[in-house]
């Protein structure tokens, strides 16, 4: 008798068969009716197994077709309760499905930063002096007679006030003028031409980038944030990480604030949060975070509340939620903690936290901030710095000729990524090396918080679905050649980044990157300068967009569980920031719904890390070394 060996997923993907999967449904559905028999649902598994090769000889059941030869398999053999509790579970399951993803688009102004004024001062020719030695690196003798010939025309033209910008311009001049170019660079001023800075204030063009409404404190961040993001580019990287920075080819996170860190993450550590309430100490944690402070899920109302008040404050703040207790009642709309982010994370190798989800799921139902995230790894405790690949560029620079040309592309971009967290690390090693400089207390080996030598750098990816398409011509959610080579990529940039990490010294992580700016900016500077991209966007509708993160693209018409389904393959790779994307449809769903979601969600991530274990003790993991490379190197 022919055996089954495919199977037809609701998408249409044709997928080997498996026994297991069969017995496991089943074997739920025994769970929940008070039973234990593991063996009796592999049994009823193989009676499954064997009508369907009767039924289907030559051919190829589908999902449905084997769902309803358990339930025929289940009554036919008097297991009435089960079966009554299998329908229950595809009940559930279709559900889900009927919840088409749509995503919302999400918009923020930017956080805070001080500006420092100064006073006017006497003139002091020695000033000038010690900034040419200083800052241009002139001996003496040049440094006083450049200072000098710059004082001769101040006072030679009988003005009584002079900015400094004006005398830097006047140190410009002389400089140029006795051959010292490379030495004017170090006094090339950073500054903000007054067009933009109007823009800034008075928000008058609609098409200037800089007009949005702000309030004081942000006109002043978004100066500040100008300037320092020009100091970056030019003496924190180099001038290949620059170019390839300004190329969108990588993104260079926090580029704006290069005092801040990336994101910390609090272990449970109550120096951090006393009975009296928020320290000082954490305090300048957040402060020095750049996207946010994690902190463990406090017990005390009080506490929750004032998080909220920083969080409400535009400062970063997140609260990790890991343990299997239910959360208190969603706060109301005008308590500061509505404003709080809310991290569930879910360890795929444990049972799933059902109380935790439940309450959590009420917080997501009201509209807060949560996210379910599902962790390969232990989370990271420090992590300084984050750069990100533009994945479609990558591909649509690769050519499309060959596949070696696609990670010959993603090779060298990974390169300067790992490159440019170098010069990151170099600089937040100046700023903490003695107790008067900015990050002493946070990163010095000494006694600071956090050692920089322990910290986790991470690559960040996005656009993967975007790549592949343009690779193949075809959607990953429609075409199995198209979704093995965004694994493959995933595949390829994992291992990589863990042979750089080994070989030079450092932690790496694999993340996706979803923040929608990121990829909106990179988007627009592609579509100008790619004409090819249009190969990427054809067959889509509404507003179109690179794809965040590892994401199946928005248009898709796809529920949230098969979409999991596709993250999880991804998962033992590419390290997620969340399982639950945000769709209205979902949010009006009822708390059921979501925790369903989860309940099924989560153990598809759990045998997927299982898989991938056992792969890479046993060899190369070859579920995905289709013919794509062929078919590749032939266009």
């Amino acid at each position: 008798m022919p055996r089954i060996r495919e199977v037809r997923k609701r998408d249409n993907r044709i997928v080997p068969f498996d026994q297991s999967k069969i017995a496991d449904a089943i074997y739920k559905a025994v769970r929940s009716v008070g039973g234990g028999d593991r063996a009796l649902a592999a049994d009823l598994a193989a009676a499954v197994t064997l009508f369907l090769e009767k039924k289907f000889t030559g051919g190829i059941p589908s999902i449905e077709d084997i769902q309803d030869m358990v339930e025929t398999v289940l009554q036919e053999t008097g297991h009435h309760d089960v079966a009554a509790a299998y329908i229950e579970y595809r009940k559930k399951r279709s559900k889900i499905r009927e919840v088409l993803q749509v995503h919302k688009e999400r918009t923020g102004g930017p956080t805070v930063e001080a500006v420092s004024l100064e006073a006017a001062v006497p003139w002091r020719k020695a000033k000038i002096v010690a900034a040419l030695i200083k800052e241009a690196d002139l001996e003496v003798p040049v440094a006083e007679e450049i200072a000098a010939a710059v004082e001769e025309k101040v006072f030679r033209s009988g003005i009584r006030r002079i900015s400094t910008s004006l005398i830097r311009e006047l140190v410009d001049n002389e400089l140029f003028e006795r051959g010292y170019a490379a030495k004017l660079k170090r006094q090339a001023p950073i500054g903000f031409p007054k067009y933009n800075l109007e823009q800034v204030i008075f928000s008058v063009d609609a098409k200037e980038p800089y007009s949005f409404a702000k309030d004081p404190e942000e006109t002043e961040f978004v100066v500040a944030h100008h300037v320092l993001r020009q100091y970056a580019l030019e003496e924190i990287f180099s001038s290949e990480v620059g170019e390839a920075s300004r190329d969108q080819r990588i993104v260079l996170h926090g580029l704006g604030e290069p005092l801040r860190l990336y994101r910390i993450n609090l272990p449970r550590n109550p120096e951090f949060i006393s009975a009296r309430g928020v320290t000082t100490k954490l305090l300048r944690l957040i402060r020095a975070s750049s996207r946010e402070t994690t902190i463990p899920f406090p017990r005390e109302e009080k506490h929750l509340r004032e998080l909220g008040i920083l969080a409400y404050r535009r400062k970063p703040v997140a609260v990790r939620i890991k343990e299997d207790v239910p959360l208190p009642e969603p706060p109301d709309p005008e308590d500061p903690r509505s404003v709080l982010r809310y991290r569930v994370f879910l360890d795929p190798g444990a049972s799933v936290p059902v109380r935790l989800i439940e309450s959590a799921a009420r917080y997501y139902m009201q509209g807060l901030p949560v996210e379910f995230v599902v962790f390969r790894n232990r989370p990271a405790t420090l992590v300084p710095a984050r750069v990100t690949l533009n994945l479609p560029q990558l591909a649509i620079r690769s050519g499309r000729t060959r596949l070696g040309d696609l990670y010959g592309e993603l090779d060298h971009a990974l390169s300067l990524a790992i490159k440019a967290l170098f010069e990151r690390r170099s600089f937040l090693l100046r700023a903490s090396r003695s107790s008067d400089l900015p990050l002493w207390e946070i990163l010095s080996s000494e006694n600071g918080l956090f050692g920089l030598e322990r910290a986790e750098f991470e690559i960040g990816i996005f656009g993967l679905a975007d790549a592949a398409k343009f690779v193949t011509g075809r959607e990953v959610f429609q075409d199995d050649e198209s979704f093995a080579l965004s694994v493959r990529i995933a595949r390829h940039l994992a291992s990589k980044s863990a042979r750089e990490a080994r070989g030079f010294g450092i932690k790496l992580r694999l993340v996706e990157t979803l923040c929608l700016s990121v990829v909106r900016t990179c988007f627009r500077h592609d579509r100008h300068h790619f004409p090819e991209m249009r190969e990427i966007l054809k067959g889509r509708s509404g507003k179109v967009s690179y794809t965040p993160g590892v994401r199946i693209p928005a248009q898709a018409p796809l529920d949230p569980l098969t979409r999991n389904e596709y993250l999880a393959e991804l998962f033992p790779f590419v390290e997620l920031e969340g399982i639950v994307e945000e769709d209205s449809e979902l949010r009006s769903g009822g708390e059921d719904l979501l925790v369903s979601l989860l309940e099924e969600s989560v153990p598809l991530f759990a045998r997927r890390t299982a898989e991938a274990s056992e792969a890479e003790a046993n060899g190369p993991d070859r579920r995905f070394d289709t013919d794509t490379v062929g078919s590749v190197e032939e266009k």
